[in-house]
């Protein structure tokens, strides 16, 4: 089935104040020229900002809560993160929301992050938001990516391995799990069928993903 939709995509203006660049200096360079200079003496702007001045001290900002490590080359965030410190990812805000800082960081600099992908990272550093450190990746590649660097346990990677009706967790029989499939093609909301199967919206996406019964790859084509 093809992607439409996108859990995150920024404005152009956004992608248009940085560069190809992996020069962290060199990026805000570009970036502070783009920031308003017309200010008082107090700090504060004595015009309306423009949305380019706007959304250029946000970038500003998200550049410079990034270190770079001298030695694996990794962008690491040094402001807030998730918890618990297990799971160290990045958090930045904009425009009224938050979203982990490395997905902010691949949608800036590649572009929008489709709906049913996640971001993984190359390099293995929850930390890194570095743009060509990181890919787009289902939810089940970023579960095999784990287990291939030793980050899922065997049970797990077992169960993972059991597909469909061989899961003795699946709610929903080979037929059912088909149906469903057909139905996302034809434009029917998650939400509505989870309703009708009697299963979780969450249940829906990772079918449509692939996340559950990756035997059925062949119908969501």
């Amino acid at each position: 089935m093809s992607v439409t939709s996108h859990r995150l995509i920024l404005p152009p203006v956004y992608r248009q104040l940085v560069s190809d660049s992996r020069d962290l200096q060199q990026l805000l360079k570009q970036v502070e020229s783009k920031l308003c200079k017309a200010r008082t003496k107090s700090g504060q702007p004595w015009r309306k900002l423009t949305e380019v001045e706007l959304i250029a001290g946000k970038v500003h900002v998200f550049l410079s809560s990034i270190r770079e490590d001298g030695s694996s080359g990794c962008w690491e965030w040094t402001a807030g993160r998730n918890l618990p410190p297990s799971l160290p990812y990045g958090r930045f805000k904009f425009h009224w929301r938050e979203c982990k800082a490395h997905n902010f960081s691949y949608a800036l600099f590649e572009g929008p992050i489709p709906d049913g992908l996640l971001v993984c990272h190359k390099c293995d550093n929850p930390k890194c938001v570095r743009p060509d450190h990181l890919f787009l990746g289902t939810p089940l590649d970023n579960v095999r990516d784990c287990h291939s660097k030793g980050r899922q346990s065997k049970e797990y990677s077992q169960l993972l391995n059991r597909f469909g009706d061989k899961n003795g967790n699946a709610k929903l029989s080979e037929l059912d799990a088909i149906s469903i499939l057909s139905k996302l093609k034809s434009g029917i909301k998650p939400m509505k069928l989870a309703a009708t199967y009697g299963v979780t919206v969450g249940s829906i996406y990772h079918l449509r993903s692939g996340f559950t019964w990756q035997n059925l790859a062949s119908h969501r084509v």
